[in-house]
């Protein structure tokens, strides 16, 4: 192929990749004392501080805030009950509960702690609505989740930790179903016409582990469909959830159709597809893609059950890479960027897990995690970037206004499997470059009739463009990848 064809294609594929500009919506917090919750030092004690806080995330493009959990069972907080009554292992709230007991858990609230570090009557819950309403950034709901480490409760990890359900792991689905619920009900009815709430997010993660043998898969679906059908009822909102997948367990493939199954006999509303990234940082990087069939498959499963995909990117990372001795610590913009980049072949929506990561207006956070340094320098970081593709949206919007509508001229099908790219007969001579991550054009040329083309690279993640000359080049990404079939379609414009 002529130089100035490779040129050409590099050109395009440079603005092709740029225009994508994944952004992220939304971000997690786990609410604990001292951090989105009031503690009896500084943090959070004022309307002022919760407005400056969210503020910080709607200033780098943030609409939305999921509040990880409103109910979260504590054990043995004897210094709280001793001071303020009520039971020291029980599902403390952080807002004043209207909720029943169920099977013995007693319900406490932080609130009493909290009148007394602030001097005011107000909760946490009210506290961030009323700063999103400022900020307008909607404020999504979590409902409840048991961890409880002495194993004489409903540790949901219990129930999930092998694929075998017996009678004690369907107590805890049971459980976490019923306080769920209970929470929808009561939240609902507190909070529900508030302008700043945006929906409700199940607190409960799915994995391929524990649900992965396909009779528990009507299990999965009940878990899910009995929350979101009283969501549905009790409320005008949504409810999302944010599973994960363990790449060395069940396939891409399998996970995908575990949820094409689930979603099928539930209602849930949004899927929030966790990357793993920030566990396990070696399944995605410029060589490896371990994440695209996963976002692939539950991407088709949701769009054919009329379900919303959104993605998780996690802004964390473990710098030993060793998920048993992992070293958590804020990711950096490369590879956060690397993931948003990668998984907005499926999504165009990211609530991040999570704000901790980057929050540069928290001085202390639990456990005094991720520097303040490191936290502010992520965030300016990704400020630098946002404030960029903003920019350049506004500039790409502005032209497109003025420019015609490109006219389709073609659209071809090619076919990958393993190091093999098969092209199909073309009507006239086609273009063609495979470019690797770091922009090294691996192979070029150009085709017109039917042949299939042998890659002379190792498996991995390219990108591969097609084009005519004096028309528009196409680049899709590609994944070689042993025993991995796929086929890609290109449209080509004027």
């Amino acid at each position: 192929m002529a130089k100035k064809h490779i040129v050409y294609l590099l050109f395009a594929f440079i603005t092709i990749f740029a225009s994508k500009n994944p952004q992220i919506s939304g971000f997690f917090i786990q609410p604990c004392i001292g951090y989105g919750v009031a503690d009896y030092q500084d943090n959070f004690k004022t309307q002022q501080f919760y407005n400056d806080w969210v503020k910080s995330m709607s200033d780098i493009g943030a609409n939305m805030l999921f509040y990880q959990w409103v109910s979260h069972y504590e054990a043995n907080q004897e210094w709280f009950s001793n001071v303020y009554g009520g039971a020291a292992s029980a599902d403390f709230c952080f807002y004043y509960p209207n909720l029943i007991k169920i099977d013995n858990i007693s319900v406490n609230s932080w609130m009493p702690a909290i009148k007394a570090w602030t001097l005011e009557d107000v909760s946490p819950i009210q506290r961030v609505l009323d700063a999103g309403e400022k900020n307008n950034v909607k404020i999504w709901l979590g409902l409840y989740l048991n961890e409880d480490g002495t194993g004489q409760t409903f540790n949901w990890w219990e129930a999930v930790n092998n694929n075998d359900i017996n009678s004690k792991d369907s107590a805890i689905f049971r459980y976490h179903v019923r306080r769920s619920v209970d929470l929808v009900k009561d939240l609902a009815l507190q909070f529900g016409n508030h302008s700043a709430f945006g929906g409700f997010y199940y607190s409960v993660e799915i994995a391929n582990l524990g649900f992965e043998n396909r009779e528990n898969w009507d299990i999965l679906a009940w878990l899910l469909d009995s929350v979101a059908t009283e969501v549905h009822n009790l409320s005008n909102k949504q409810l999302a959830i944010s599973p994960f997948f363990n790449t060395t367990l069940t396939p891409a493939k399998e996970y995908g159709e575990m949820w094409d199954y689930v979603l099928s006999k539930s209602s849930i509303d949004i899927i929030m597809l966790q990357d793993g990234v920030g566990v396990k940082p070696q399944i995605l990087t410029e060589t490896v893609d371990l994440v695209s069939p996963y976002f692939e498959a539950v991407k088709k499963a949701c769009d054919k059950n009329g379900k919303s995909f959104w993605a998780n990117s996690e802004l964390f990372t473990n710098y030993s890479g060793d998920d048993e001795n992992p070293e958590f610590s804020s990711s950096n913009i490369d590879k956060i960027l690397l993931q948003m980049n990668t998984e907005a072949e499926f999504a165009d929506t990211f609530v991040c897990f999570s704000y901790l990561s980057l929050d540069p207006f928290s001085v202390t956070t639990p456990f005094n995690e991720y520097p303040l340094f490191t936290r502010k320098k992520l965030y300016n970081d990704y400020k630098t970037y946002y404030d960029s593709i903003k920019n350049e949206n506004n500039s790409q919007t502005i032209s497109t206004i003025k420019s015609p509508k490109s006219n389709l001229l073609d659209e071809v099908r090619i076919s990958v499997s393993g190091l093999n790219i098969a092209i199909p007969k073309m009507q006239k001579p086609m273009s063609y470059c495979l470019v690797s991550p770091n922009g090294k054009v691996v192979l070029s040329g150009t085709v017109k009739d039917a042949c299939v083309i042998k890659v002379p690279v190792s498996y991995g993640i390219y990108i591969f463009m097609l084009g005519f000359e004096n028309q528009t080049s196409a680049k899709q990404k590609i994944f070689l990848q042993k025993d991995i079939s796929s086929t890609i379609y290109y449209k080509l414009h004027n």
